[in-house]
């Protein structure tokens, strides 16, 4: 009685490993990062400078539906230097 007791416990656990491993490796699955471009027909604004109100907005309100930079979402922006016709290339590089 006590092998076949030892042998039902071996089985449950094992089946109890199996059945487990699927949701260990799913619950371990990195969070999606979405990337966002952003085009911007003005010039970039000088190194320390706070962004233009527009842009902060942007930023802010993403911030407000929980994407953090860097951990679920990409921001790449792209300016066009005040030159409309840099528009379509500064699109293409985004």
């Amino acid at each position: 009685m006590d092998r076949m007791t030892t042998r039902r416990e071996l089985l449950i656990a094992l089946g109890a490993g199996v059945l487990a491993a699927p949701w260990a490796a799913f619950a371990q699955s990195p969070t999606k990062v979405w990337r966002i471009g952003v085009l911007r027909p003005g010039s970039r604004p000088a190194s320390g400078s706070r962004a233009s109100g527009g842009y902060a907005s942007f930023v802010e309100g993403v911030r407000d539906l929980g994407y953090v930079e860097g951990r679920n979402i990409t921001v790449q922006q792209q300016f066009a230097d005040d030159n409309p016709e840099r528009l379509p290339d500064s699109l293409r590089s985004l």
